[in-house]
């Protein structure tokens, strides 16, 4: 960490040892190629040594991995644990070969958390207030890890003991941590959702949207993002209990803050107005409000169809997904070709992806369901017509 620090400052003297070693050279009448021959034997060394340095930043795996190898810290472990819940983007396909499975770099991301949580605890005694929030993060992470891997008694564990460190710093720093406890409050909410405890969901929610919107009354840019999201969160809880006029109030306030934020910074928040459009078109649906959710699926397509040039590996599955929601809303209302098309390109899509990629097989399976549910409805009409 401190060697990118001294680049700068040592532009000084290596000017010095260049300049002073010719000029030595000079006045020992040192001949040419003697000052030649050692130069580029130097060049030589440090174009390897660099060439080899760099080597270690070709991935976030590859650079925590080898910082581990030099010197083990928590930060490390913590930073590596990061990038092993996060393959996709922070892993090379090298990377990645270094895996049996999908699971075993989560279960080796878990491993290091564990090992950052088991080298603070000796910081944590020494200095309280230095290390408290490093204990919150990596509890935080374990948390986000435990959801992942559908581990729900241990992450309500991992986030009510960070949520609890979280409230004791924001007393001390309400500017500096609130967000914190928010976003913990999140993670808690959807544990208790999952869990089908949704009176403790609930509170969480309204707490986190609360301290949400506070927060974005003096950074409208950096807290608005984080009060469409807890809305969304609330959306899906008051659709789970029936309480629809709720939930849909909760998605049209989320999508007007989407549209607003992807309006000033496009590349940023797209996703999120695709996500909550989404999410839209789901409740419309269940209402069997099916023009409008016609309208919010289009416009998510729309808007993933342009991500996907940009990052067809990201957003090429959204595309699928939207494709066959509009599949499933063109049945429902018998307009049985344009359901038919949306179906056969999500499921090519989804062949594609899953080529060597077995997470995708679920998804081609639903699909193929409902085409061929689409074709028994087709036959069922026509063997009715023709009776008649």
């Amino acid at each position: 960490m401190a060697d990118r620090y001294a680049y700068i400052p040592l532009i000084g003297i290596f000017i010095m040892i260049a300049w002073g070693l010719a000029d030595l050279a000079e006045a020992k009448k040192v001949r040419t190629v003697w000052r030649v021959i050692p130069a580029l034997c130097a060049l030589a060394a440090l174009s390897s040594v660099t060439h080899r340095q760099m080597s270690f930043w070709d991935s976030d795996y590859h650079l925590w991995s080898h910082t581990l190898e030099v010197a083990e810290s928590p930060f490390a472990h913590n930073a590596l644990g990061i990038t092993l819940m996060n393959p996709d983007s922070e892993m090379t396909q090298h990377d990645l070969e270094n895996f049996v499975t999908p699971e075993s770099h989560m279960d080796e991301a878990r491993r290091h958390f564990e090992r950052a949580l088991e080298l603070r605890q000796p910081l944590i005694q020494q200095n309280e207030d230095a290390y408290l929030w490093d204990i919150a993060r990596t509890l935080n992470n374990l948390g986000n890890l435990d959801r992942l891997q559908g581990h729900m008694d241990e992450a309500r564990q991992h986030d009510d003991g960070a949520l609890k460190i979280y409230r004791q710093l924001a007393q001390q720093n309400p500017d500096g941590y609130l967000p914190y406890v928010a976003a913990t409050l999140n993670n808690l909410g959807s544990v208790n959702r999952h869990q089908n405890r949704m009176d403790e969901a609930r509170k969480q929610y309204e707490e986190a949207l609360e301290i949400d919107r506070q927060l974005a009354q003096d950074n409208l840019a950096k807290y608005l993002p984080n009060t469409a999201m807890t809305l969304n969160e609330l959306g899906f809880l008051d659709a789970s209990q029936n309480r629809m006029a709720e939930a849909r109030q909760d998605f049209e306030e989320a999508l007007k803050i989407d549209r607003l934020l992807a309006e000033q910074s496009p590349g940023v928040y797209l996703p999120d107005l695709a996500m909550t459009l989404t999410d839209f078109g789901r409740l419309d649906a269940v209402q069997n409000r099916m023009d409008e959710a016609r309208q919010h699926y289009e416009e998510a397509l729309k808007i993933h169809r342009q991500l996907a040039d940009l990052n067809p590996v990201v957003y090429l599955p959204d595309v699928a997904m939207t494709l066959s929601n509009l599949g499933r809303v063109d049945r429902l209302q018998n307009r049985i070709e344009e359901s038919r098309a949306r179906y056969q390109e999500a499921l090519s899509l989804l062949r594609k992806l899953g080529q060597g990629d077995s997470k995708y097989a679920g998804d081609i399976a639903r699909v193929e369901a409902s085409l061929e549910e689409l074709d028994k409805k087709v036959h069922s009409r026509a063997s009715a017509v023709h009776a008649q």
